[in-house]
C-alpha cells in the first residue's frame, strides 16, 4: 500500500527558504569578490541543489519492507517484525541529529533522543510522526495521513492492544 508523505511542515519550510536565501547570498557574495574560484562561489548553491533530492514523496508499506519513496531513488527499509506503531507529534521532541539532514527540505538521517533512542527519521512533519519500532532498530516517518497508515499496518502485522494509538 503507498502512502502519500506529510507536506513539508512550516518548520521545515523556514529553514528551507532560510538556508536557500543565504546559501544563494552567500555564492553571490562570493562571486562578486572575484578572485574567489567559480567552483568555491558556487558552494553553497551546489549544497541547497545536492540535498533537495533526499525530499520525501511518498512510502510503500508491503509487511516486509517500508520504501521511502525520493525524488530520484527509493530507499528500502525491512520492516519484518514490527512490535509497534504509533502516532507521535513529540516523537523527535529533544533530539540530536547523528548523522543527516535536519530540516533543510526533509529530517532525515539518524537522531537520538532520550525517550526512544537511536533511530532513523525520514519524515518531512514532525507533527505527523509515526514512530515503528522493531525488535533491533526504531523508524520515525510522516505520512499524510497517519490513521491509514496505522490501520495498514495492523493488517499487515498484527499488534498487541494499544500499541498503534490512533491520532
Amino acid at each position: 500500500m503507498t502512502y502519500r508523505a506529510a507536506p513539508w511542515s512550516r518548520a521545515v519550510v523556514v529553514v528551507s527558504v532560510a538556508v536557500t536565501a543565504g546559501c544563494l547570498a552567500l555564492s553571490g557574495y562570493l562571486f562578486a569578490q572575484g578572485g574567489v574560484p567559480l567552483a568555491v562561489a558556487l558552494l553553497p548553491v551546489m549544497l541547497v541543489v545536492g540535498v533537495f533530492p533526499f525530499r520525501i514523496r511518498e512510502y510503500e508499506w508491503t509487511g516486509d519492507a517500508l520504501r521511502v519513496r525520493r525524488i530520484f531513488w527509493t530507499t528500502r527499509i525491512p520492516a519484518g517484525g514490527v512490535t509497534e506503531a504509533r502516532y507521535d507529534p513529540d516523537a523527535l521532541r529533544g533530539s540530536v541529529r547523528l548523522f543527516g539532514i535536519g530540516g533543510l527540505f526533509v529530517i532525515d538521517g539518524w537522531f537520538w533522543n532520550r525517550r526512544l533512542g537511536r533511530y532513523r527519521a525520514c519524515l518531512n512533519d514532525p507533527q505527523r510522526a509515526v514512530v515503528l519500532r522493531f525488535a533491533d532498530r526504531i523508524v520515525v516517518i510522516s505520512p499524510e495521513d497517519p490513521d491509514a497508515f496505522l490501520a495498514a499496518i495492523r493488517s499487515y502485522a498484527p499488534l498487541s492492544e494499544g500499541s498503534a494509538v490512533p491520532m
